[in-house]
């Protein structure tokens, strides 16, 4: 996108995409300071922050890699948590049943 088109304010799908993207990539939580510090050309790989490039890009990719871990171990104790409701839920009406047909027979 070119700047001059968002101020002028063309094509408005595409910058309302750009800046939703924007807003996501800012609210990440992953850290940009390498990424911000090559566009100021105050880093990369001129001035030999080629090993600060990756490192950072390792860093957000453990960092990444750690998150989605965590996201899968919430999902399987909130799965784990609703099979034992669930069965729990099925053991009470099992008793229920069986009182009332006590209940039936006396």
């Amino acid at each position: 996108m070119k700047p001059s088109k968002i101020v002028a304010g063309h094509e408005p799908e595409k910058t309302n995409a750009f800046l939703q993207a924007m807003a996501t990539a800012a609210t990440s939580g992953i850290d940009t300071s390498p990424h911000v510090a090559q566009v100021l050309g105050i880093g990369g790989a001129e001035d030999g922050g080629a090993d600060e490039e990756e490192a950072a890009a390792a860093a957000a990719a453990e960092e990444e890699a750690a998150r989605q871990a965590q996201m899968m171990k919430e999902e399987e104790d909130r799965a784990r948590k609703e099979k034992e409701r669930q069965k729990k839920e099925k053991a009470k009406e099992a008793e229920r049943r069986r009182k009332e047909e006590e209940r039936q027979r006396i």
